[in-house]
């Protein structure tokens, strides 16, 4: 800090126009300024700072004056110093030179820097007003529509980058333009276009400048695909962004989406690759929540259910609520730990895995089956009925009430309570006479009584 505090004195005597000592001749002058750009050209930014700033003071009647303005700006830009920079490029824009505009360009986009967008888009549309050089007319717009994107002006935003794509086709910021308006075209409301959103981020991933545009660009899209639910397109982007990309930043952060991108899509083992990826991350474990590990995990045991490793499932879906007791798929990771054990028929961990959340109202009809069905599995008569005859007694309309009323019928034949059964089945036929187990259940009603 010390070595910066002659510079920060001179840039401010510099900036409020102290009393100017003798200039020093024309070739003084020069000589200093080649000085101060031989600095700037090194990256010497706070000591050619210091110079520019001398320029200044020394030289107030300069008719390089609004050059060294400019180039004190840039410094003081480049050290990280933006509020002073901008009033550099305030006093350079001032002056009236060939400078001007570039100057009055820099400013504004410094508050786009400085996080104060609304002043660079009213900046932006000043500056816009007047006849401007080919670059700085294109930058300006791409700019423009920045601050207008970060104040959620997004319809006027989408128009500023569209006159750019328009004016200036084969502009190098036509790519990051594309790629704000895929962003801005995919939220949702009024300036929701999910076919232009679509097709601006895949012109830029067919064709990215940089790498790290090109892995944006198919996250973007990716993301869209995911939210408009076309889950094997979104699951092609992911795989397409970690085939491209596998070092983005973007790569980590989108795992979670990409894995149900994956298990929506049907591609289980993509998805259980995925969910492992990111568990066995050092990087991801750095920033992942116990939520998100339950899900990573909960989504991994799912990929396993559907390939049919049942006990595998099983596993990470205990795994899951032991991660995260209280979080958000605690109960389902129960149900579904219990299901799993059900399918390679270990009946007595089913029953065990689901008394926590018997009484939890998300999950007690869907539960009270599993208990009747897994009883059933162990052939235990009376356990089976007492869960029949909850399920149908608290839920007479539900979506396992017809088939829950015929197997009761059945156990409680089993069960030598013939009355009983008969009344079950012949309940079945009269409440839901369009089932295909009406006539099935009008003829066990008889035959139970026989």
């Amino acid at each position: 800090m010390k070595k910066y505090l002659p510079a920060i004195c001179l840039i401010s005597v510099a900036l409020h126009f102290a009393a100017a000592q003798a200039p020093a001749d024309s070739r003084d002058a020069e000589d200093r300024r080649i000085f101060a750009d031989g600095l700037f050209s090194r990256e010497m930014y706070g000591y050619a700072a210091v110079e520019y700033a001398r320029l200044i003071r020394d030289f107030p009647d300069s008719s390089e004056l609004d050059r060294s303005y400019f180039r004190l700006g840039e410094a003081l830009r480049l050290t990280e110093k933006k509020t002073e920079a901008a009033t550099a490029f305030y006093r350079a824009s001032q002056i009236g030179g060939k400078y001007r505009l570039r100057a009055l360009f820099k400013r504004a986009a410094l508050f786009l820097e400085i996080e104060s967008a609304e002043s660079a888009a009213e900046l932006f549309a000043e500056l816009l007003k007047e006849k401007l050089p080919k670059d700085i007319h294109e930058y300006s717009l791409y700019y423009y529509g920045e601050a207008l994107t970060k104040i959620e002006d997004h319809s006027k935003a989408a128009t500023q980058l569209e006159r750019l794509l328009s004016m200036f086709p084969e502009s190098e910021m036509a790519p990051y333009a594309k790629l704000s308006l895929g962003r801005i075209y995919a939220l949702p409301g009024e300036v929701n276009d999910f076919s232009s959103s679509r097709k601006y981020l895949k012109d830029v991933a067919t064709a990215p400048p940089t790498s790290r545009i090109g892995a944006e660009a198919l996250f973007l899209l990716a993301r869209a695909e995911f939210t408009a639910k076309n889950y094997k397109e979104a699951a092609n982007h992911f795989a397409d962004l970690e085939k491209k990309y596998p070092d983005d930043m973007r790569l980590e952060e989108s795992r979670l989406q990409a894995a149900w991108a994956y298990s929506n899509a049907g591609l289980f083992d993509a998805a259980a690759k995925s969910c492992v990826a990111a568990l066995e991350s050092e990087k991801a474990a750095e920033d992942m929540t116990s939520n998100s590990r339950a899900e990573f995990m909960y989504i991994l045991a799912g990929a396993n259910f559907q390939m049919m490793n049942y006990e595998e499932a099983s596993k990470w879906y205990i795994s899951s609520r032991e991660v995260a007791p209280y979080g958000p798929l605690a109960g389902a990771s129960l149900y579904q730990a219990a299901l799993s054990a059900f399918r390679i028929e270990r009946y007595d961990e089913a029953m065990g895995t689901l008394e926590p959340i018997l009484s939890d109202a998300s999950f007690r009809e869907r539960s009270l089956w599993l208990m009747a069905e897994a009883a059933v599995g162990k052939k235990d008569s009376n356990i089976a009925i007492q869960y029949y005859r909850l399920l149908v007694a608290e839920y007479p309309d539900g979506a396992y009430t017809t088939d829950a009323l015929y197997r009761l019928g059945h156990q409680l034949v089993l069960a030598e309570a013939p009355v009983e059964a008969s009344g079950y089945f012949l309940h079945l036929a009269e409440k839901f006479p369009k089932s295909a187990l009406a006539p099935k259940s009008i003829f066990a009603s008889a035959t139970a009584l026989e």
